[in-house]
């Protein structure tokens, strides 16, 4: 099944990313990472169809991601995870700087979530 869809996880939270890889691995290839300063290599050395990242992690923050993102991988889109409202001036600042959109933690339904990621691929 290497024809999915390849999507990197990025979340310091070690069980949101591998519950939400569960979810997503029928329809996604999931590369998964808790430590935010190794996502910077798996970015820069990788090709993903997709980007989730945490907006608030340590040592690295979901702006920065975004910014990396965009410089490495211009055309990749970027979905933040945050438990801000999605009308927060940190949400609105990172879609202005190129987030493609925003999964508000926690999660409703596996489901809203998968079919919500599948508009970006």
């Amino acid at each position: 099944m290497s024809d999915l869809p390849g999507i990197l996880i990025v979340d310091d939270e070690v069980d949101l990313v591998e519950i939400l890889a569960n979810y997503l691995e029928d329809d996604f290839k999931c590369t998964v990472c808790s430590n935010p300063v190794n996502a910077i290599n798996l970015i820069k050395e990788n090709t993903y169809d997709l980007v989730i990242s945490d907006m608030h992690m340590p040592n690295v923050n979901g702006f920065e991601i975004i910014e990396l993102v965009k410089k490495e991988r211009p055309d990749t889109p970027i979905i933040l995870l945050t438990g801000n409202s999605k009308n927060d001036p940190i949400v609105q600042e990172a879609i202005a700087k190129g987030a493609s959109g925003i999964i508000t933690k926690p999660f409703n339904s596996p489901d809203e979530v998968l079919e919500y990621l599948k508009k970006f691929i």
